[in-house]
């Protein structure tokens, strides 16, 4: 791809931006006023026309909400499985089409097993990387609309030594465009650096010489989805020349988006939803510092021969106001000015737009967990809440974080770094979790929610079955296989898990050692009954 076709995509995805960029400006102003980059300026004090925290701190509620139930911290909150596609394909391999049940488990099983070893060790790396920081800062622009995580290889020489290198970008300095599926396919990046860190972090710069290293550089990135061969073809312009070129496996951008209009390429978040009762939230407590002001102080009217010159007139708490008289003609020299209004209603009305902020912002769950009269049918029902709030757009999330933040970590740790070693079985297949080769299993405690309802859902039916008639139940349900069925809904690892031919292999040692008690218990029986006659 020439230069001039990525420029004139460039600034195609730039006016699609610029679009969004007043709404994003809004939001940003109440919900993010330090991070609003779009007022300008760095270390500006941007909270002057800001007048109630109600809206920064549920957006900071917001985002703690989402790193504990979908990400939590230094925690395994996803599993790799394989899948079909994988399974089919050995086989294919090794020549025989038409597998056994037992075959296709125990391939199935050494799959796992390989892609649990490498699950621990990519999390291990993870916990270890400076990711949940960058997820902090990524759901606070989140809750606006559209977060972007940049996932790189870390420089195991600065900082925390981590071979991964997570990085929160401000959506001020990116662009997207949608391909033809409504997936991202490109994103551009605006860069303004001293040109010294330049080198450094485009260590293949090509054809960019400037002779003082600390003069600043604009350039702009181009990362483009190339259809024909599958992968990412990235291009650093300098002057609309490129400068650098690579190719990338997966995307290195983690471009995520609350919600998507379906004429639209950007994101709206629930600060974005809300919008509309925050501006009238900050109007409101503005009139009500006003209104306090005017009570604290008071405003008075004083007695004037004069007759009333507008021009002077100054309602400000502490102000006397010239008036001919006051309550009649034997009236007070000064008396106070007469309040309107009714400041009751305000505060109702202030309330009423704070809880459908909070309602917005999932703020607005049961009392804190640390309340000594919570009981665990609330703290349940506050995970379901959670759960039904988060239920339209977690596919998304999982779409476009989870599974994109653990196939980067993979290709970087697996192909880029080597520092995890691929077996040779899985060596032979396309390893891309996708959910036909490796499928992404979600054990966050969002995910575990539903899964919890299909265990109480059964354990209810065993019970009502069982209170019936415990043939009945036995009868009905399976015993022998809900253990596994049960241990999948609670996420625990899989190679804890007998398959059936150990399931086969432990009965059959049990049935052993039951006839194995049994001839003791007749041994010693047998000799019991010797020495008794002997008596």
């Amino acid at each position: 791809m020439d230069e001039s076709e990525i420029v004139i995509r460039y600034q195609q995805a730039q006016d699609i931006a610029n679009q969004f960029r007043g709404i994003y400006q809004r939001a940003y102003a109440l919900y993010a006023p330090s991070n609003n980059i779009y007022a300008g300026g760095i270390g500006n004090l941007k909270t002057k026309k800001t007048y109630d925290s109600t809206m920064t701190l549920g957006l900071q509620s917001f985002a703690n909400t989402c790193m504990n139930t979908i990400t939590p911290i230094h925690t395994r909150w996803a599993d790799l499985e394989v899948g079909d596609g994988v399974v089919g394909n050995y086989f294919k391999l090794i020549g025989n089409p038409n597998p056994d049940k037992q075959e296709i488990d125990n391939v199935r099983k050494n799959y796992n097993d390989d892609l649990h070893a490498i699950t621990n060790a990519m999390f291990s790396f993870l916990n270890s990387s400076n990711l949940y920081s960058a997820l902090g800062s990524m759901y606070v622009d989140l809750g606006i609309g559209t977060g972007f995580l940049l996932a790189m290889p870390g420089d195991t020489r600065f900082g925390s030594g981590s071979p991964l290198n997570f990085r929160s970008i401000h959506p001020y300095y990116m662009a997207i465009e949608e391909g033809a599926y409504g997936e991202i396919s490109g994103i551009y990046r605006k860069v303004s650096e001293k040109f010294r860190n330049v080198k450094q972090e485009w260590r293949d710069l090509k054809g960019l010489n400037v002779k003082d290293d600390n003069s600043k550089v604009e350039l702009f990135e181009a990362t483009l989805y190339n259809d024909k061969e599958g992968d990412w073809d990235y291009y650093l312009l300098y002057a609309n020349r490129i400068v650098v070129q690579r190719k990338y496996k997966s995307n290195p951008w983690i471009t995520i988006r609350w919600s998507v209009n379906s004429n639209e390429v950007w994101g709206r978040g629930p600060a974005l939803m809300s919008l509309l009762d925050s501006e009238q939230l900050n109007a409101a407590k503005y009139l009500t510092m006003k209104h306090s002001q005017l009570c604290v102080h008071g405003a008075y009217m004083g007695i004037s021969d004069d007759i009333l010159n507008d021009s002077v007139l100054n309602i400000l708490p502490g102000s006397i106001i010239p008036v001919k008289r006051n309550a009649g003609p034997s009236g007070p020299t000064l008396a106070p000015l007469p309040t309107i209004g009714n400041f009751n209603a305000q505060l109702i009305q202030s309330q009423e737009l704070e809880s459908k902020i909070k309602r917005f912002l999932l703020d607005d769950n049961l009392p804190d967990v640390n309340h000594p009269k919570m009981t665990a049918t609330e703290v349940l029902e506050r995970v379901r809440k959670i759960q039904r709030d988060f239920g339209s757009v977690f596919g998304r999330i999982t779409n476009e974080l989870c599974q994109p933040i653990l196939q980067r970590t993979f290709d970087i740790l697996v192909y880029d770094k080597g520092l995890i070693p691929l077996p040779k079985r899985l060596s032979l297949v396309y390893n891309k979790i996708d959910g036909f080769s490796i499928k992404m299993k979600m054990v966050s405690p969002i995910a575990r929610v539903q899964s919890m309802q299909d265990v109480e859902s059964m354990m209810q039916v065993i019970q009502i079955l069982g209170t019936i008639s415990p043939e009945l139940m036995a009868s009905t349900v399976k015993l022998d296989d809900i253990g596994e069925w049960l241990a999948d809904k609670l996420g625990a690892p899989a190679k804890f898990i007998r398959n059936d031919e150990e399931k086969q292999q432990y009965i059959q040692s049990k049935q052993e050692e039951a006839q194995a008690n049994m001839i003791a218990q007749q041994q010693t029986a047998n000799i019991e009954q010797q020495l008794q006659e002997q008596l």
